[in-house]
């Protein structure tokens, strides 16, 4: 049978995700903005002073003292006026006004600022930065350094990005999945994490869904899955700062008690789900959110295994612990035709269902428990009965030569008979012949020489 020719997609739509990729690194570098602190100006009378720095939003502008004291601008004018009450003491026109003329920002004493004339304050602002101030910026940069750590820097971040979620896709979504197509999942949406990081996010499970059929709420509970353990790795950092610092050295005042009840309830949480999923519940949570398909599989596998007079709670079990280690219904209607094949077995006590459970929890796939060169649980009966059932066959087959032999022997043996029957009735009627015979024991053999006749 041919394998299915796939049509080739439109021009348009291969060059669709290159054009996507090149907007979001346009969107992005156009709208790069960058924060500035501690620009110092002196503010004389009623003079407009310009800031340096061009491209400033002007609805961001703050200006406080050197001693750090923050003076009241428009925007801290409109939070007053919506009834904050960290600035219900700026005067009625603030303490500075903020002007734009042809994209220059410039600031000045407003009358009945509480700023001393000539003082020296402190502006703190968000700037546009332009393609071209990157361009200028790289260019008196030195890069010798930083060029091959950052490239370091991002192969390593690449590589174990792809051994943690490529990882937790082959494990519980798909188990042929390739280190390469691994790469290629995690690797094309980075340009598109530049600019928005969510939309890449998404792109993963809608690959999986569409080239390997794997339901989108399997792929992002396996994305969960690794950002706990990311989790769990930060807080295992976390967590000893947090206890030196409350309870021996309070370096850092912020850090009290609710960081020590936020790192005692996720250790909770963590090692009390660890626990759980070495109970028996876990079987039947694991099939409790099974999908759809899985649940499905799961019933009828369980309907093939009473078949074998496999009881429900055990099969429930089996297919349970098959679901948790992340069998897929084809995995799960394979395991319940092989146990329902060697019901004998498992009746008798050559196979054991708890052994077998055991195997499948320690990852065993369901095309490696019955292979019968494999050793472990339940080998040594198959051995044994692939051994029985070969002597079986010898035996059957030499009865049966014996058999062809008796009674090829017992045919030759009736044709003997019936030929020295007719020889003695031929004597009978022809005496003469049998006194002139030899008187020797010999058969008689025929004579057609003419020899012995009278």
């Amino acid at each position: 049978m041919s394998e299915p020719q796939f049509k080739k997609p439109p021009l348009v739509s291969q060059l669709l995700p290159y054009v996507f990729a090149a907007g979001i690194l346009v969107w992005v570098f156009t709208g790069l903005s960058s924060s500035v602190v501690d620009d110092r100006y002196i503010l004389a009378g009623d003079q407009w002073v310009e800031l340096k720095q061009p491209g400033i939003k002007p609805g961001t502008v703050e200006l406080s003292s050197v001693d750090g004291e923050r003076w009241c601008g428009p925007a801290e004018l409109e939070e007053k006026q919506s009834g904050s009450p960290d600035w219900q003491s700026c005067p009625a026109g603030g303490d500075f006004e903020v002007m734009e003329l042809d994209g220059v920002v410039s600031v000045r004493r407003s009358p009945g600022s509480r700023i001393q004339d000539g003082a020296t304050v402190a502006a703190a602002y968000v700037k546009k930065v332009r393609p071209s101030d990157i361009y200028h910026m790289l260019a008196a940069a030195d890069l010798r350094l930083f060029l091959p750590v950052m490239a370091i820097m991002c192969v390593v971040f690449f590589l174990a990005d792809v051994f943690s979620f490529g990882l937790a896709y082959k494990w519980f979504c798909v188990p042929d999945l390739s280190v390469r197509e691994a790469m290629v999942i995690r690797g094309a949406p980075y340009v598109i994490q530049i600019g928005l990081a969510p939309l890449a996010e998404a792109l993963f499970p809608l690959y999986l869904w569409r080239v390997k059929k794997v339901p989108p709420a399997q792929t992002v509970s396996n994305t969960f899955w690794v950002l706990i353990l990311d989790l769990c790795g930060m807080f295992t950092l976390i967590t000893p700062a947090v206890i030196y610092n409350v309870y021996f050295n309070r370096i850092i005042p912020d850090i009290g008690g609710g960081w020590v009840a936020a790192v005692a309830i996720f250790w909770t949480v963590v090692i009390a789900n660890l626990i759980f999923w070495r109970t028996r519940l876990s079987a039947r949570a694991a099939a409790w959110v099974a999908t759809g398909q899985e649940k499905a599989a799961g019933a009828k596998g369980l309907a093939v295994m009473k078949e074998a007079n496999v009881s429900t709670k055990d099969g429930a079990a089996l297919l349970g612990e098959g679901i948790r280690q992340g069998y897929r219904a084809n995995e799960l209607l394979d395991l319940s035709r092989e146990v329902k094949r060697r019901g004998s077995d498992f009746q008798e006590g050559r196979a054991n269902l708890q052994q077998l459970r055991e195997r499948i929890g320690r990852g065993e796939k369901s095309d490696r428990l019955f292979r019968e060169d494999r050793s472990g649980s339940g080998g040594g009966d198959r051995s044994d009965r692939s051994d029985r059932d070969r002597s079986q066959r010898d035996r059957s087959e030499r009865d049966r030569a014996e058999r062809d032999n008796r009674a090829d022997h017992d045919d030759r043996g009736d044709r003997g008979d019936r030929k020295l029957q007719q020889e003695r009735y031929e004597r009978i009627d022809k005496p003469d012949r049998f006194e002139k015979m030899d008187r020797s024991d010999r058969p008689e053999r025929s004579d057609r020489s003419g020899r012995g006749r009278d």
